[in-house]
């Protein structure tokens, strides 16, 4: 079984060939908008949509793409646009 995380919630990959979450067993792709897994559940900010940069970093001048980890610091990161890479990092 494949296990990863999408905005901080766990999910895993099913022997249906889909992604899903672990705490609701439900599909990635039926979750409204709205619902709760698409927020942080470290700060419990919403992600509006997945184009979006993450929203408990915002903009970030000169970085290509981040992510917070959402509360694990295994899945932070900054990819910074002159290729350095941080990972590890806590947002407090």
């Amino acid at each position: 079984m494949h296990i990863g995380y999408l905005r901080g919630h766990k999910i895993y990959y099913d022997i249906d060939l889909k992604w899903k979450y672990c705490d609701i067993n439900e599909e990635i792709s039926k979750r409204p908008i709205s619902d709760d897994h698409l927020t942080c559940p470290h700060c419990k900010n919403k992600f509006e949509n997945d184009c979006d940069p993450d929203p408990c970093l915002g903009h970030l001048p000169g970085v290509k793409n981040a992510c917070c980890g959402h509360g694990n610091r295994d899945q932070s990161y900054i990819v910074f646009n002159n290729g350095l890479i941080i990972r590890n990092f806590i947002v407090q």
